[in-house]
């Protein structure tokens, strides 16, 4: 096999390849693990989580 029939080869797969690796993922992420799952919690609470270094003084003002 050639560098010509491989290229052509893998153009004539590519969405096929590209389907197989994003239903991949998607398992891999919703697929309940106990190895994951306080990963995944944790990555969750993330968004809710404080951050004492944002934290406007009491009394400041947004944008001055």
């Amino acid at each position: 096999m050639d560098w010509i029939n491989l290229s052509t080869f893998v153009k004539d797969f590519w969405g096929v390849w590209l389907m197989l690796l994003f239903f991949g993922a998607t398992a891999w992420a919703l697929w309940p693990s106990k190895k994951r799952k306080e990963y995944m919690d944790q990555a969750a609470r993330i968004p809710f989580k404080e951050d004492d270094t944002h934290r406007r003084a009491p009394g400041a003002r947004m944008g001055g």
